[in-house]
């Protein structure tokens, strides 16, 4: 019965906004640049991970779009991603960048600011559970009060060849001066190829 009301929860909580990327959270980032396509409980979109310098790289760049048809809200979230280490099944790793989040119905509008996470992972190469960690702040023009986003996820990804599916879960509050905490959540479904 929990688990059916916290499913119920994620799937008719307000959307997320400005949360880390979902594409850099698994602890075993992909050798090569990955391209996902991006379904989500609220809308869907597109990232791309690619590794800085050499493939082999402990880290790598993301860029994710993500559109939400009913909540009229476009989200570009982009930074770098660290695998900070693995031992043995466990791997490490954070990420640090930016986000904007521009409504795309009534008055101009947009919100801006850093967002950051750290996952951990058991696993391997093709499959992996993963839980974590992501926090942000964001400005908005409209209006002079910080949202701080704080959200938890528990994913799996597995792979096979250049091929790779994540179910990823996430939810959390968000924290405005002077207004109670707002629940967030959303559930996403990732399905990426590895290009080149």
């Amino acid at each position: 019965m929990m688990r059916l009301l916290w499913a119920l929860a994620l799937l008719l909580a307000a959307p997320a906004w400005a949360e880390a990327t979902l594409a850099a959270a698994p602890g075993f980032p992909p050798e090569g640049a990955q391209a996902s396509a991006v379904l989500t409980s609220r809308g869907f979109g597109a990232s791309l991970l690619w590794p800085r310098g050499d493939p082999s790289s402990r880290a790598a760049s993301v860029a994710e779009v993500h559109f939400s048809p009913l909540d009229a809200l476009l989200e570009v979230r982009g930074g770098a991603v660290w695998r900070l280490g693995a031992s043995g099944p466990w791997s490490f790793s954070a990420q640090a960048g930016g986000s904007v989040l521009v409504p795309t119905v009534g008055p101009l509008d947009a919100g801006v600011g850093p967002m950051g996470g750290l996952s951990v992972g058991l696993g391997n190469e093709s499959f992996e559970g993963f839980a974590g960690a992501q926090a942000g702040a964001e400005l908005f023009l409209r209006g002079p009060a910080v949202r701080v986003p704080l959200r938890a996820l528990l994913g799996v990804r597995a792979r096979v060849g250049g091929l790779s599916a994540s179910l990823v879960a996430r939810g959390g509050v968000d924290l405005e001066p002077g207004f109670f905490p707002t629940f967030r959540g959303e559930v996403a479904l990732l399905l990426g190829w590895t290009l080149g």
